[in-house]
């Protein structure tokens, strides 16, 4: 299962990332950076952009999880969330269909290459109050997951958007695990875990795979799911089953590897909740939003109001949601 994940909770460091980092067998990311990176442009844009500096420090936690090919910023390097954000941004700017939008969006975010990197940088180090980056930035990650067949991890609603994501979620369409992870933890940690755990996490990621299928192949008709997508997902609760009993029998184990100055491991149970959603959801869910807070009343925009006819406009994107039920210290 390879999965996007938002940079912001690679700051944050929340349970999404950390769930996604050793769950997924990849992990894709939005890495904002100069055009043509190389260390001698990343050191002058860090000269240049204290944000952006601010910004690599606080992902230096990760950096192992990088080093061993874990996390990477694109799938190729022809294609990158960096490129489809700045195409959601000029549909957010341009397109008379987002007018609703345009008055929060940020006319000057790819005025230049410093602009972008300071202007994402510090939204990322706030953990996302401006929408005017945040939307783009969504917008963009689901579409390129959408378009490279990759699951959105996401956190539990919190925010007005992402309830009203929720909202707009294809419900019936779900399905859930409980599984443990390490909430907290330092990257070398992980790697060691994901290494020890490897058959039983090999097996859990092919199960998922199967189900997220599923539930696009297989959507509920009736009173409930069809006999082939029952037979999925039951297989993948047998794959968590079999991965959360290694989990535990590995966990002294793990925390024996680690460092004197680690963070002291913590381990969580989470639940993971599969689902479908439309490739546009984001952008639905911040006109519903605001909607909400004006004087309209909130109201879900039909797709070919919002939604100009191209590749992507009917489909749809995997969502994997992360809801913390518990955690308690490792040891």
């Amino acid at each position: 299962m390879d999965v996007l994940v938002s940079p912001y909770h690679f700051t944050t460091r929340e349970a999404p990332v950390m769930a996604a980092v050793l769950l997924a067998d990849q992990v894709y990311t939005l890495l904002p950076s100069p055009q043509g990176v190389s260390p001698t442009a990343a050191r002058s844009a860090a000269d240049r952009v204290p944000e952006y500096l601010d910004m690599i420090r606080s992902w230096q936690w990760s950096q192992p999880l990088w080093e061993a090919g874990v996390v990477l910023p694109s799938v190729d390097e022809l294609a990158n969330p960096a490129a489809e954000m700045a195409s959601a941004w000029k549909r957010l700017t341009t397109d008379p269909a987002c007018a609703s939008l345009g008055p929060l969006m940020r006319l000057d975010l790819f005025g230049s290459e410093d602009d972008y990197l300071q202007a994402v940088a510090q939204d990322v180090l706030r953990a996302g109050p401006d929408p005017g980056v945040s939307v783009p930035v969504m917008l963009g990650l689901d579409r390129y997951a959408a378009r490279h067949a990759l699951t959105v991890v996401r956190p539990e609603p919190s925010s007005v958007v992402q309830k009203a994501e929720q909202r707009l979620s294809i419900r019936r369409d779900r399905f859930a695990l409980v599984v443990p992870v390490l909430l907290q933890a330092d990257a070398d940690s992980i790697v060691i875990a994901r290494d020890m755990l490897e058959p039983e996490l090999e097996a859990l990621r092919t199960a998922m795979d199967a189900a997220v299928d599923a539930l696009h192949l297989f959507p509920v008709r009736g009173d409930g799911p069809g006999p082939e997508r029952e037979a999925w997902c039951a297989r993948a609760r047998e794959a968590a089953e079999r991965y959360a009993d290694a989990f535990d029998a590995h966990l002294p184990e793990i925390a024996a590897c680690q460092d004197d100055d680690a963070p002291a491991l913590m381990r969580g149970l989470v639940s993971v909740t599969l689902s479908t959603l439309p490739v546009d959801v984001v952008l639905h869910a911040s006109t519903m939003a605001t909607q909400k807070m004006g004087s309209r009343p909130a109201r879900a925009t039909p797709t070919q109001e919002l939604a100009p006819t191209d590749e992507l406009a009917s489909a749809s994107v995997s969502s994997m949601v992360v809801r913390v039920m518990s955690k308690d210290a490792a040891a």
